[in-house]
């Protein structure tokens, strides 16, 4: 009889911790969708689905591995704009296995509503990967998407900006 007990007691034990793991677990689910999910869909949108007329400026920064560029480098012409904004919306999703980089940056992209972020990450064997999180370098990822013709762009705009200067007004 007292081992009947002491088995149930240990059940209930059990229980109770498996019901306060399940509760803790949840809560953290709310807290992510709350802090990041929940703005995703604006997010993804922002970077890979923006009208050029809407993005006010594009700014890229440096990686803290293998970086393409030294010094933020933020970008007002409209032309370079829409070309960019042009590239992001040909992205499509994809990932990479295990992707070593030849380099990366992080990218924010600021409109009337808000700044998006992702980085950009040119590989070696596996073409150029987008990843759009919710933080200027790192946060939740929000999704992987793949577009091999935003590195040549990338890598001109930041040559020509290293040739002059870290700044790129409109030119008109």
């Amino acid at each position: 009889m007292g081992t009947e007990q002491s088995e149930s007691r240990l059940q209930i034990r059990w229980l109770s911790l498996l019901l306060i793991a399940s509760s803790i677990s949840l809560l953290m689910v709310a807290v992510a969708w709350f802090y990041g999910y929940r703005d995703a869909p604006e997010t993804i949108n922002r970077i890979l689905q923006a009208s050029p007329a809407d993005v006010q400026s594009i700014t890229v920064r440096p990686s803290s591995y293998a970086t393409l560029v030294t010094a933020p480098v933020v970008i007002t012409d409209r032309r370079r704009i829409r070309r960019f904004v042009q590239l992001a919306r040909s992205a499509r999703v994809g990932g990479a296995d295990h992707p070593q980089s030849r380099w990366r940056c992080h990218i924010s992209v600021a409109d009337s509503t808000g700044i998006s972020h992702c980085t950009v990450s040119q590989t070696l064997s596996q073409g150029t990967m987008i990843y759009v999180h919710t933080g200027q370098s790192d946060g939740l990822m929000l999704g992987i998407y793949r577009c091999d013709d935003l590195a040549p762009f990338l890598e001109e705009l930041t040559e020509a900006v290293n040739r002059n200067s870290t700044e790129m007004d409109d030119e008109e």
